[in-house]
């Protein structure tokens, strides 16, 4: 009995690794990918959603690479079928905390002596802000001006929730633009005019 037990016990203990794998494999789709991604579509007219803004624009796929559907703040379709995605423009190391003696301390300096960046759209309030759900294997195209993606030191990101059933608004998390690769005649030094 005893041998048994202890048979079945090493059994198990080599079999539970490779069952482990299989479980946190399967969330992404294709692992060569993060599970939610953003990847460049083109650069092309879009319609203003501020008037200040251009009207050229990065046209640009959040992609859902995992088996949960997720959600993402949007508005849309306007009459032109484009839905306007609620981005955020981050300036690079924003969020940057020293810790000290004297306790944590933000570092601003850097921050102070460039040009602002851009407000994005997750700054304008809407009295209703809408979830657009993409499915597992699916993308949705959206765009933003150019200069959200093109700035010296800002980037752009995306906020998104996991669509758990039972949850409001799941577990939520930041896609950023890092990986949004604009060709280069497109960059700061040379953002076209509106065409």
């Amino acid at each position: 009995m005893i041998r048994s037990l202890a048979y079945f016990s090493i059994l198990m203990l080599l079999q539970w690794p490779a069952e482990a794998n299989q479980t946190a494999e399967s969330f992404v789709l294709n692992e060569s990918n993060p599970y939610v991604y953003l990847k460049f579509d083109h650069v092309g007219p879009r319609t203003r959603f501020i008037d200040a803004e251009p009207d050229t624009g990065v046209w640009i796929r959040i992609v859902n690479n995992c088996r949960v559907p997720i959600l993402v703040p949007a508005d849309g379709p306007n009459s032109k079928g484009e839905i306007v995605v609620y981005d955020e423009v981050v300036r690079s190391g924003q969020h940057a905390v020293r810790i000290s003696a004297s306790g944590p301390t933000t570092d601003s300096s850097a921050a102070d002596a460039s040009p602002s960046p851009p407000q994005g759209y997750a700054n304008y309030s809407s009295d209703v802000l809408g979830f657009t759900t993409i499915a597992p294997g699916q993308s949705l195209l959206f765009s933003v001006p150019l200069n959200h993606l093109a700035g010296g030191d800002w980037y752009m990101r995306v906020r998104f929730s996991l669509d758990i059933p039972g949850s409001t608004h799941g577990p939520y998390s930041y896609v950023d633009s890092f990986t949004v690769q604009i060709p280069s005649e497109y960059t700061q030094r040379g953002i076209p005019k509106s065409r």
